[in-house]
């Protein structure tokens, strides 16, 4: 780095690369909602999708397919999500 070499410890380096993989994976998952639905906002672990009213029961049960999607390189991966419908982020 600029400031020189900088310490770093093992917990720093798994955090890391547990990041990265959660990125991979997300973003396979919003590629999969993108197909059916315009993926409005992502935010973290999060996905939001812009959807029809009268579509909302069924889009819910799609994106929670989605999301609990694995990858091939991580099939035992336990994943789990909550799914909610709301006009803006703060009702979701």
């Amino acid at each position: 780095s600029r400031r020189g070499r900088i310490k770093i410890y093992g917990g720093k380096i798994v955090e890391n690369v547990c990041q990265a993989l959660a990125r991979c994976v997300i973003g396979e998952q919003m590629l999969k909602i993108s197909k059916r639905y315009k993926v409005a906002l992502t935010v973290h672990d999060a996905i939001m999708a812009v959807v029809k009213e009268e579509e909302a029961e069924e889009a819910k049960a799609y994106v929670e397919e989605c999301m609990k999607w694995r990858p091939a390189w991580a099939l035992t991966l336990p994943l789990s999500c909550e799914v909610g419908v709301g006009k803006s982020y703060g009702e979701c």
